[in-house]
Formats: C-alpha cells, sequence, structure tokens
C-alpha cells in the first residue's frame, strides 16, 4: 500500500511542476470525444473550465494551490461526466424529408422536414 502511495505522490509532484500536463490531461479526453464521437461540449461547461485552467497556471506561482486545483478539475470532469451521459443516442432519432417530384431552378419550393423521436425522453430540437 505503501508503494502505491508513493508513485501517486510522485504523480502528483510531477503534476505540480508541469501545469501544462494538468490541462492536458484535462483536454485530452475532449478532443478525443470531438475527433472520435464528434460530440462537443456545450458552451457553459466550456466557460466553467476557464476556473480549472486559471487555477492551474496560479500552481506556477503558488504550489500549494494543487488540492484546489484537484478539486475544482474533479467538480468539472464530474459534471462534464454528467453532461455526457445526458446527450441522446445516434439512433434516438430518426428524420424524415419529402419534397415535390419536380423542382424548377430558381424558384422556391415547399420541403417538409420529420424528425421522430425514438426514446423515451422528451428533447428540445432547434
Amino acid at each position: 500500500m505503501n508503494d502505491y502511495l508513493e508513485t501517486a505522490e510522485e504523480g502528483f509532484q510531477l503534476l505540480r511542476t508541469l501545469p501544462w500536463l494538468t490541462l492536458l490531461t484535462i483536454f485530452a479526453p475532449l478532443v478525443a470525444l470531438a475527433a472520435w464521437r464528434r460530440i462537443y461540449p456545450h458552451i457553459p461547461l466550456v466557460l466553467m473550465m476557464i476556473g480549472p485552467c486559471l487555477l492551474t497556471f496560479a500552481l506556477l506561482i503558488w504550489e500549494d494551490l494543487f488540492l484546489v486545483v484537484a478539486i475544482a478539475d474533479a467538480v468539472v470532469v464530474l459534471i462534464a461526466v454528467g453532461d455526457y451521459w445526458t446527450l441522446p443516442r445516434a439512433d434516438a432519432f430518426s428524420a424524415e424529408r419529402t419534397a415535390t417530384r419536380v423542382a424548377s431552378i430558381n424558384m422556391p419550393h415547399q420541403v417538409k422536414l420529420l424528425i421522430n423521436n425514438h426514446s423515451k425522453r422528451p428533447f428540445f430540437v432547434s
């Protein structure tokens, strides 16, 4: 057990001395979700991340803020995970488009779009 605690302490010391590594560990999962699943965080979540980022850079001046930074990072990560789990799955919606058979160039045409929600939860679509 002591070996595990010593290893964890060494890792925390590394994060204290290299704040950019802390930022990388927070942003890497978000970049992976954006690239792999095309999921992007909501604007309020991005704005909420500004606080922990500024605190991380404050570690360059005050290394004693590490626990505060870790708690702020953990809170933002928990909120991001909660936000991720509220997203609908790709198969929750289907869309149907209907238009007239004949279309004229440079003329407006009526097109109807029907979006079906197959999940049990209601969603607002804009």
